[in-house]
Order: structure tokens, then sequence, then C-alpha cells
């Protein structure tokens, strides 16, 4: 398994608890399908760099959290 489809994962689950954002809400802003969402979330799949870079980007709106952001999902804590 790949440390950052993990840590996306957590990311994910993180990011919609504390921003009240929906799966719905991330998958149309990506116009991603409801089922590459869910596998993102089941852990099943690796998100390819550019749908991690917009959905960092879709969750932080300042440039220093979405560095801060990126640096989580590859590298973990």
């Amino acid at each position: 398994m790949h440390n950052e489809r993990l840590y996306f994962k957590l990311y994910l689950e993180k990011k919609f608890e504390e921003t009240g954002k929906t799966r719905a809400d991330l998958y149309k802003a990506l116009n991603l399908d409801r089922s590459t969402l869910s596998n993102y979330l089941k852990d099943k799949r690796t998100p390819i760099h550019s749908i991690i870079k917009a959905t960092v980007k879709f969750f932080s709106k300042r440039k220093a959290d979405r560095r801060k952001d990126l640096y989580l999902i590859y590298f973990g804590e």
C-alpha cells in the first residue's frame, strides 16, 4: 500500500468533518465519478498528483495551508 493513499484517505475524512463540505461538493468541484471518490475513501485507489493538488486547493484557500496539507498527504505527520 502506498502511504500517500492512506494519508489522502485520512486527510479527506478530516477535512469533510472540519469544513462541513460533502462528498458531493468535492466530486462536483473536481468532476470526479462518485465511485472514484468512494475508492479513495475506502483506501482502494491512489489518486494521481493532480487530483491530490486539486483536492487540497478545494479545502485550503491559503497557499501556506496547501503546502502543509500536501506535505501531510505525501509524508504523514
